[in-house]
């Protein structure tokens, strides 16, 4: 079941990936999909080492370690794809991913377009 999931994570991935490689810019495709992989391997390789954690009665600090270069990668992820100015077109629809960030005008209020 896990498998499914995550080649069905991968295959969406690469879809908008590449409408966004073939329609927008090439940059915002490369940095989305690079910033998706980055966030993955960092949430996975935080939950396996957890799971082995308990499987093989490991220490705090084995996982606190690997926690804190997961989470650098999760954060790295999230600034890329932030940074990228990534957004989706969904029937005409434009969805920017990330919905509460700031605008550079007003450090207060949102942007949302």
């Amino acid at each position: 079941m896990r498998v499914l999931v995550i080649v069905a994570f991968w295959a969406v991935t690469i879809l908008v990936c590449g409408q966004a490689i073939f329609r927008n810019s090439v940059t915002k495709g490369i940095a989305a999909f690079v910033a998706c992989a980055m966030c993955y391997w960092g949430a996975s390789g935080f939950a396996g080492s957890f799971i082995s954690r308990r499987d093989d009665n490991g220490g705090f600090f084995d996982l606190a370690d690997f926690g804190v270069v997961c989470a650098l990668l999760v954060v790295a992820g999230v600034v890329l794809i932030v940074w990228s100015d990534f957004s989706i077109n969904v029937f005409g629809i434009h969805i920017p991913v990330c919905l509460g960030r700031c605008s550079a005008r007003s450090p207060l209020s949102l942007s949302f377009g």
